[in-house]
């Protein structure tokens, strides 16, 4: 069993890695044989359904092809347009409008039917978002701010976000062998962005074999009084994944296949000097002491901070509501994170 994930078991004398989910097994490994042996061994002991190679997990279209997988959740996202009616809504080619402002309605309180309605949509926008569609991720948890009262501008940004996976359903994920394994980090935050607390969002997003593997879009858990704060903040939750990706990988024990070091690349110069500055600053003298960890794992060489242009980073995107443009130049999905990955190692 990994240390890093219950539901993963490795087996070193054929290769074999198992992903556990209740009563669902997927099998994987180099070894053919060693798969139809470990599936003849089930067999003989419990009742099990052989559905041959993956095409469908987790809810989650699975397409294999020499070197290269693809996710989607087409057939999900069809349904969910069709259950809240906008098969025939026009599409738009961003989750969110530009610089949408939402805020909480003190006076005002939701019909429950209302309410319902709302907090059912955002779970299934929600589902989506943590499966395959991270360019929804943003939008999904700016909306999910507002589920114990929304009001119908609120409502109205929901359901955009509804046009826009109407747009293109089969949007989806792609790994490619070509891009080998190599972990990369990207993270982000607003200033202040949140207009009933003041708090920033953290964004981030790591890619793999040319594909977004983990990512998140979190409004932080206390004010910033700086961008710099802001960044840096973000800096160490994006560095806590690193680490946690990083260990999990090297437990699967995959030949030739280890990471010593993560670059996470930032586009703020202050928050990126801080991380590798450990002298006291009178600027960030106030920082919690948990937010120096990615300083930590800098200095071990676990990470390995770099400055990336806002153009190329790609948790621009977990951070705010961007224009078309903009958007669907940093569209974490399918080519696009390579594209980006590779233009910051130029």
């Amino acid at each position: 069993m990994s240390a890093y994930d219950p539901c993963v078991f490795t087996n070193d004398s054929n290769g074999l890695i198992l992903e556990v989910h209740v009563d669902d097994i997927n099998v994987m490994g180099r070894d053919i044989n060693a798969i139809l042996d470990f599936k003849a061994q089930i067999s003989r002991t419990f009742p099990m359904t052989d559905e041959g190679e993956c095409s469908w997990y987790l809810g989650m279209h699975v397409e294999q092809k020499p070197g290269e997988i693809r996710i989607h959740q087409k057939q999900y996202i069809d349904q969910i347009v069709a259950k809240y009616g906008f098969s025939q809504a026009a599409p738009v080619k961003t989750p969110l409008e530009k610089d949408i402002k939402l805020i909480k309605q003190g006076d005002y309180n939701a019909h429950p039917k209302f309410r319902t309605v709302y907090q059912s949509k955002v779970g299934s926008l929600n589902f989506a978002s943590n499966q395959t569609r991270p360019d929804i991720s943003f939008a999904t948890g700016y909306v999910a701010r507002y589920a114990s009262n929304p009001n119908q501008k609120h409502m109205d940004a929901v359901d955009h976000i509804f046009a826009y996976l109407k747009n293109d359903p089969g949007k989806g994920i792609v790994y490619s062998g070509k891009h080998g394994l190599h972990l990369t980090g990207f993270v982000d935050s607003d200033f202040a962005g949140c207009e009933d607390s003041r708090r920033s969002t953290t964004g981030w997003v790591f890619t793999l074999a040319g594909g977004p593997v983990s990512w998140s879009s979190q409004r932080q858990k206390t004010v910033a009084t700086s961008t710099m704060d802001a960044e840096y903040i973000a800096g160490a939750e994006a560095a806590k994944e690193a680490v946690w990706i990083r260990n999990f990988i090297n437990d699967l024990r995959i030949p030739g296949v280890h990471i010593d070091t993560v670059p996470l690349y930032i586009d703020s110069n202050s928050a990126l000097k801080l991380t590798r500055n450990p002298e006291f600053h009178s600027r960030s003298k106030h920082i919690d002491v948990k937010h120096h960890f990615i300083r930590e794992k800098v200095d071990e060489g676990i990470i390995n901070t770099q400055r990336v242009d806002t153009k190329d980073n790609l948790a621009d995107a977990f951070t705010k509501a961007l224009p078309k443009t903009t958007h669907e130049g940093r569209n974490a999905t399918e080519e696009t994170a390579w594209q980006a990955v590779s233009g910051v190692r130029q």
